[in-house]
């Protein structure tokens, strides 16, 4: 009688309550998550950086031919670390119908393009326009895509008018993005200041 009370007092101090189990598994969980959302934050920055880069190329219409494939290298990536199914037809058509529907942002985006062929002043505000937009819609894009597979979605299922009125969110959210990243770039472009002359007297 003693032996098996011993055996049974053993298997309850050993045992793992299931709630302890469960927790356990809610953790590692959301570790997952915080690590693919870093990774997602990686991958759109690296992607807006690359569209904003193509704005600077003077000529007409390429810059936004190269960003839309920027978009769906994107997306592709993002579509990997989700380990969910992609179709870069698929992802083309979605691409051009979100910017597309932002119809300020698509017209502002093609006539900044085609104003790179005016000489001098007229290429670099088309330059200056591309880079942004690009930036903006880039970002826009792949936080969008990955919202939308962190759901559950797929690349098939990104479309319909909620989809539109997010990226339009995200858009302004992209906008600023692109500026900050400029921004930070100019500032890194920049010399240092001159040291001050030592007017100690000898």
């Amino acid at each position: 009688m003693s032996d098996t009370n011993s055996i049974e007092s053993t298997d309850a101090v050993g045992a793992v309550p299931p709630t302890q189990d469960a927790s356990a598994g809610t953790v590692a969980v959301e570790a997952e998550d915080v690590a693919r959302d870093y990774e997602v934050d990686g991958i759109v920055k690296n992607h807006v950086i690359a569209s904003m880069a193509v704005g600077v190329v003077p000529v007409p219409i390429f810059d936004l031919v190269a960003v839309v494939g920027i978009q769906i290298r994107m997306m592709a990536k993002i579509s990997e670390l989700y380990d969910v199914p992609f179709s870069d037809d698929a992802a083309r058509k979605i691409v051009i119908s979100l910017i597309g529907g932002a119809v300020p942002v698509g017209v502002g985006a093609s006539a900044a393009s085609l104003l790179k062929s005016v000489p001098g002043l007229g290429s670099m505000t088309g330059a200056a326009g591309v880079i942004l937009v690009g930036g903006a819609t880039t970002y826009a894009t792949g936080r969008l895509y990955a919202e939308h597979l962190a759901s559950g979605g797929t690349v098939a299922t990104l479309k319909g008018p909620a989809v539109k009125a997010r990226f339009k969110e995200l858009l302004a959210q992209g906008k600023t993005f692109a500026k900050s990243l400029r921004k930070n770039e100019k500032d890194a472009s920049e010399p240092a200041p001159a040291p001050a002359a030592d007017t100690t007297p000898a």
